[in-house]
């Protein structure tokens, strides 16, 4: 702790300039907590038959040029967009992992999440199509220089995110899972798509008048707690989902550190104290839960997959029908 207090005396106050100024300074104190829960060097056990797949921005460009697809008793496998987007009636699951985890790591948490969604299934409709979203987070140098690097992939991993989701046609139902960073990423794509297809010049289109549900599972999320707020910066992401979860976690250690990193700001992280159902626009489904006693201080994605609990929360939240207890 010594240690996290002298970099927290280093960190400066102020915010790095533009519209997430406030990410800089509040990803070194993220960082550096996080270190104390690094992922779990185990691999899970893959499922029977699961549907699972992987896109990746590591090495930069277009993350559907770089596919995997899980094949039971196989493994990864190398594969493509066309593979991957087949099959329209699917309920697609895209993961979006936070800081620090490598692309196996991403793999890992996207074979977990399928395994608790056919646990949870209600079996009347095939299972959902998950998608870990691969971004290059890898530990990188000290936490402050680290931090900021982040931050500029994070403002990429924005319009790549966004780019994803526009391949995805109308009629397919979504699901998508932001976690810590991943939640930036998530709410920055989701309003960039609105922004893109709601001003074409045809009229609105895509994302903007999607025919099918758009579920969004926040959990951990390191973004400012009025991200959704009706003057909030994601606000527009809100108005094209169908339901919205928040799985949050009041104990957090990383979390913890959000609002001190930028005084200016005043503002503390929505994966922490959460945010009022007035704040979503009339029709949007929300619910949130603190999973503090299951979880405890720990910032680590499996966490939230370790407690029957809430993994079934997530499920719930992600695909309609699923079972939440």
């Amino acid at each position: 702790m010594h240690s996290l207090s002298r970099l927290l005396a280093s960190v400066p106050s102020g915010g790095a300039g533009g519209p997430h100024g406030w990410l800089v300074p509040a990803v070194a104190c993220l960082l550096a907590a996080v270190q104390l829960a690094a992922p779990a060097a185990e691999r899970c056990e893959a499922p029977t038959g699961p549907d699972v797949w992987a896109v990746s921005s590591r090495g930069g460009g277009d993350p559907t040029e770089r596919v995997q697809h899980y094949v039971p008793g196989q493994g990864w496998e190398r594969s493509d967009a066309g593979a991957l987007f087949d099959g329209d009636d699917t309920t697609l699951v895209l993961l979006v992992h936070g800081n620090r985890y490598e692309h196996a790591d991403a793999l890992d948490q996207a074979l977990r999440l399928a395994r608790w969604l056919g646990t949870c299934a209600d079996g009347t409709r095939p299972p959902p199509r998950v998608v870990a979203y691969s971004w290059p987070s890898d530990k990188q140098g000290t936490p402050l220089r680290d931090s900021r690097r982040k931050y500029e992939r994070a403002s990429l991993e924005v319009r790549r995110f966004a780019g994803l989701l526009e391949r995805i046609e109308p009629q397919r139902p979504v699901g998508i899972v932001g976690y810590s960073y991943g939640a930036l990423v998530a709410l920055g794509g989701l309003a960039a798509r609105v922004g893109a297809d709601g001003h074409a010049a045809d009229g609105p289109r895509g994302w903007a008048v999607r025919e099918a549900p758009v579920n969004l599972v926040l959990v951990a999320a390191a973004v400012r707690c009025d991200a959704l707020a009706p003057a909030g910066p994601y606000r527009s992401a809100a108005t094209i989902v169908d339901r919205v979860v928040l799985l949050n976690n009041s104990s957090d250690i990383a979390l913890r550190f959000f609002p001190w990193v930028d005084r200016g700001l005043e503002t503390d992280a929505l994966g922490r104290v959460g945010m009022p159902a007035r704040w979503l626009p009339e029709g949007v489904e929300f619910r949130q839960y603190d999973a503090a006693d299951a979880v405890g201080v720990s910032h680590r994605f499996l966490g939230y997959l370790e407690s029957a609990g809430v993994a079934r929360r997530l499920c719930a939240g992600l695909v309609d029908g699923a079972a939440a207890e």
